[in-house]
């Protein structure tokens, strides 16, 4: 046995493996998602399909954890799926990561409105792929001890607050957020303690972590100002108009996050 193989079942040993299946036309695009997978231990391509139709056929007959779904194919493409899928519950413990080449708003948005969790554009990294896998995986293994509440208070304030959900940032904002609210930290060092805690979680730099938060502030700021203003100035953010730090952020949604739950057990 080689030393990656070894090193594989090892790993494997400790985690439960996550089924993926690969949904894409292109037999070059199904070979190259399963050799981006084939080297990591926790994830296995289980399953493959040329269309929608094939994908719903099989998820119909097996479970799957995660699917790599390609948005733009013949017979039925991905939107078909994922609206079928999403009418037939299909999806009720399966996780959709859509893969597109073209950034489409309108396209997006219907995505993510039937029941995909993210968008990665064409072309993309190996390691980006896997962080997007492990981001999923940490919210799956731990949806059974989170507070469903939490949750979703949470997601509810990142979205009204404008910050585009589909981004990495969003993703390891709400991360950030939910271990110091579990954790009951009252004070925080978003470089000595929050970026390390999300960057090991999604197995990524805390550069990268910085960098991606940033960015999602930055898309919420050019793409949707006025939702994002409208929190500033309802949380007397000193200007409204300019966009926060990462740090400034975090600190708003929790003070939010915090009058709700006061008023909630008031």
């Amino acid at each position: 046995m080689s030393v990656q193989a070894r090193s594989k079942e090892v790993v494997a040993m400790g985690k439960e493996i996550k089924h993926v299946m690969v949904v894409d036309d292109s037999h070059f695009g199904l070979k190259k998602l399963s050799e981006m997978l084939d080297s990591v231990a926790d994830f296995k391509v289980t399953a493959k399909a040329k269309d929608g139709y094939e994908a719903l056929a099989i998820l119909k007959r097996q479970h799957v954890d995660i699917i790599l779904l390609d948005l733009f194919m013949p017979k039925c493409d991905g939107l078909g799926f994922l609206k079928q899928a999403y009418f037939d519950k299909l999806l009720n413990n399966t996780k959709v990561i859509v893969l597109s080449e073209i950034q489409d708003e309108n396209v997006i948005e219907q995505a993510l409105n039937w029941g995909a969790k993210f968008v990665l554009f064409k072309p993309f990294t190996s390691q980006i792929l896997i962080e997007r896998l492990r981001i999923l995986t940490f919210e799956r293994d731990n949806e059974v001890n989170q507070h469903p509440t939490l949750q979703t208070h949470v997601s509810k304030h990142l979205m009204d607050s404008g910050l585009p959900s589909h981004t990495f940032g969003y993703q390891y904002f709400r991360l950030a957020i939910e271990h110091i609210l579990n954790e009951s930290i009252e004070v925080f060092s978003i470089t000595k303690s929050i970026y390390p805690y999300v960057a090991e979680v999604c197995k990524t730099s805390s550069g990268n972590v910085d960098k991606a938060m940033r960015h999602s502030l930055t898309l919420a700021y050019e793409q949707n100002n006025a939702r994002l203003t409208a929190f500033l100035t309802s949380m007397n953010y000193k200007d409204p108009h300019r966009k926060p730090s990462n740090s400034e952020y975090i600190g708003m949604i929790l003070e939010k996050i915090k009058e709700d739950m006061y008023r909630s057990h008031s």
